[in-house]
C-alpha cells in the first residue's frame, strides 16, 4: 500500500495531550512529546516505573542490557539481564533528565469521552474526582498491570488452609515456606519457582502445557539474537510478514525455512534436556505463535532436572484443605499456592470510550500501525496493543511516529485505506496464528524489525540503522538494538541526509 510518508500537511498546535501510564512507554512517548514542545500530563495509578516500580522477587529483564535500554540512554555497565530494582531505578532517572517526572500525576482514569477534535478526561486524584479536555489521549498501559492480575477461580479454594497469592505479589522470598506450587509455565512462574527452590522450599512446578523456551546463547555459542532480531534472522521467520521484500521472497520460496525450524527445536531441545512432559506438544513455530516467547535463566532447567524444582503436568480439578486435587486424581500436597496466571487486559481498558470498546473482537483490538482505530485517530494506543521482545524500542519507535504525526511530518491514509490495512493484518495472523487467541491482534513477536521498519518508512525516515566499517553486513548480520534508533528518539535524523528521505529498497 502507498503511504505519503514525506507529504507535509496541515495540522493545529497541539494543545495538550494525556499520557495514561508511566511505565517505561508512556515515559519515553512524554519524553519525545515534550522534547517537541507539547503540553503533557502523564496519568499514573501507581507510580513511575509501572511494573518495574514494584513486583515479585527477584524478577528481572531476560535479555542483555542492549537490548532493553532507551536508545538515547544506555544502561551503566555490567547491567545484563538487569535486575528489577535496578531497572526501575534507571527508568526513573531517565524521566527525572528529561523532565517527565514533573509532568506525572498519581491518579486514576476513570473515563475517556470523545468532545469537539478532542477528548474529555475523568479521573480520580487523591481522592477527588476531576476532568480535564485534552487535543489527544495516549493509551500508554501496557498489554498487562498489576492492576489487573488474574487468578483463576479454582474450585474450592475458599477451604484452602494455605496461601495463595498471585505471583506479582510474592514480593518477599520469605513468603514461600513449606510445600509451594508455582502454577503456570512463563518467566514469572520460572522465577518463582526457582526463588522458592533457593529457599528451599519443596517447589512444584504445575502447568497444563509446555511451551518451547529460547536460550540465552543457542549451543553455548551463539547470542539468540543474531537468530532473532538480525534482518537475516528476520527474513527467516515464520509465518512470513506479510509486507515481505524481493530478497526474503526469495528466501522463502526456497521452502527450506520449514527443516530450518525443525533443526533449531531439536537443536533447543538438546540444550535444554527436555524429555518427557517438559517437551512442548507442538512445533516451535506454531507454539511460538500461540504467544510464547520465554528466555530462562541458565540455572532454571538444571534444577529441573536435579528435582530441585519438580515439574508436574497437570490441570487443576479442586482445591482442598491441605493439597490439590488434579483432573488426573493426583494429590500434590502444599502449604503456599502461586498463581504465575497472567493479567486480565480486558478490566484495564474499562476507562475506553465506548466506540473502542465495542471495536474489540475476541482475538483483540485491530488497529492501523497497531495503534489507531480509524474512528478515532487522535486516541493512540502506544505499546499497549504490541508484544515484542524488546518493548523499549517498540515504544521508542511509536513515540517518534506519533511525534511526526502530531506535528504534521507526514498524514494518515485515508479511512478506507486504514480499513483496507488492518483487514490485511487481520487475515494473515488469523490463518497464521490459529491459536494465540485473545493475545492475536497485538503480537508481533521477533518480527519487530519488519514492524519499525514501516514505521520507520512512514514518517519518512531511513530503515537502515547500521553505522561504521562493514555497514552491509552488520545490516545483514548484526542484531538490531535500541541504540541502531537513538537519533530516532531525539529527531537528530531529520537533519542527517543519510537518515532521511532515502529512497528505500524492500
Amino acid at each position: 500500500m502507498e503511504h505519503t510518508a514525506n507529504k507535509k500537511v496541515k495540522t493545529p498546535n497541539i494543545a495538550s495531550v494525556a499520557v495514561i501510564g508511566a511505565g517505561v512507554s508512556g515515559i519515553v512517548t512524554s519524553r519525545i512529546l515534550l522534547s517537541e514542545g507539547h503540553d503533557v500530563v502523564v496519568f499514573e495509578a501507581s507510580d513511575i516505573g509501572g511494573v518495574w516500580a514494584e513486583n515479585y522477587a527477584g524478577f528481572g529483564v531476560q535479555t542483555p542490557a542492549n537490548l532493553y535500554e532507551f536508545p538515547d540512554q544506555p544502561l551503566p555497565k555490567g547491567s545484563d539481564f538487569t535486575p528489577g530494582p535496578e531497572m526501575n531505578e534507571y527508568i526513573r532517572n531517565y524521566a527525572d533528565k528529561h523532565k517527565v517526572t514533573q509532568k506525572v500525576r498519581i491518579a486514576k482514569v476513570d473515563s475517556v469521552e470523545p468532545s469537539d477534535q478532542g477528548f474529555m478526561v475523568h479521573y480520580t486524584e487523591s481522592g477527588s474526582t476531576h476532568s480535564q479536555y485534552f487535543d489527544w489521549v495516549i493509551c500508554s498501559t501496557g498489554i498487562y498491570g498489576k492492576f489487573d492480575k488474574y487468578v483463576p477461580d479454582w474450585l474450592g479454594k475458599e477451604v484452602f488452609e494455605g496461601k495463595i497469592i498471585h505471583a506479582s505479589d510474592m514480593v518477599d522470598p520469605a513468603m514461600c515456606e513449606g510445600k509451594v506450587v508455582v502454577v503456570g509455565y512463563g518467566k514469572s512462574a520460572f522465577d518463582c519457582a526457582q526463588v522458592s527452590a533457593w529457599q528451599k522450599a519443596d517447589t512444584s512446578l504445575l502447568f497444563r502445557k509446555a511451551h518451547w523456551c529460547v536460550p540465552r546463547k543457542i549451543l553455548g555459542l551463539i547470542p539468540f539474537e543474531f537468530a532473532t532480531f538480525s534482518r537475516f534472522g528476520g527474513a527467516c521467520l515464520l509465518p512470513k510478514w506479510p509486507n515481505l521484500g524481493s530478497i526474503e521472497r526469495m528466501m522463502h520460496a526456497t521452502r527450506l525455512l520449514p527443516a530450518f525450524w525443525w533443526l533449531v527445536a531439536k537443536i533447543f531441545k538438546f540444550q535444554f534436556g527436555l524429555k518427557g512432559d517438559l517437551i512442548p506438544d507442538k512445533g516451535f513455530i506454531d507454539d511460538f505463535w500461540c504467544g510464547q516467547g520465554l528466555i530462562p535463566d541458565p540455572s532454571f532447567f538444571p534444577m529441573v532436572h536435579r528435582k530441585e524444582i519438580k515439574a508436574v503436568k497437570g490441570e487443576i480439578k479442586e482445591i482442598r484443605a491441605k493439597y490439590i486435587l488434579l483432573t488426573s486424581g493426583e494429590e500434590i500436597q502444599c502449604d503456599v499456592i502461586i498463581a504465575a496466571t497472567g493479567y486480565k487486559a480486558d478490566d484495564k481498558r474499562s476507562f475506553l470510550p465506548t466506540q473502542l470498546n465495542d471495536a474489540r473482537e475476541k482475538d483483540g483490538f485491530w488497529l492501523y500501525r497497531n495503534m489507531i482505530n480509524p474512528e478515532l485517530p487522535r486516541f493512540v494506543f502506544l505499546n499497549s496493543n504490541t508484544s515484542t521482545f524488546t518493548n523499549i524500542t517498540t515504544a521508542s519507535v511509536q513515540g517518534r511516529w506519533l511525534a511526526e504525526l502530531m506535528n504534521g511530518g507526514f498524514n494518515l491514509p485515508e479511512k478506507d485505506e486504514m480499513e483496507a490495512e488492518i483487514e490485511k493484518i487481520k487475515v494473515w495472523k488469523r490463518e497464521n496464528m490459529p491459536d494465540a487467541g485473545s493475545a492475536r491482534a497485538y503480537m508481533i513477536q521477533t518480527h519487530q524489525v519488519h514492524y519499525y521498519d514501516e514505521l520507520l518508512r512512514d514518517m519518512g525516515a531511513s530503515i537502515w540503522r547500521k553505522k561504521g566499517l562493514f555497514k552491509l553486513i552488520k545490516e545483514a548480520f548484526d542484531p538490531y538494538r535500541p541504540r541502531d534508533y537513538k537519533s530516532i528518539v531525539t529527531g537528530e535524523f531529520k537533519q542527517r541526509p543519510d537518515e532521511v528521505n532515502r529512497s528505500e529498497s524492500k
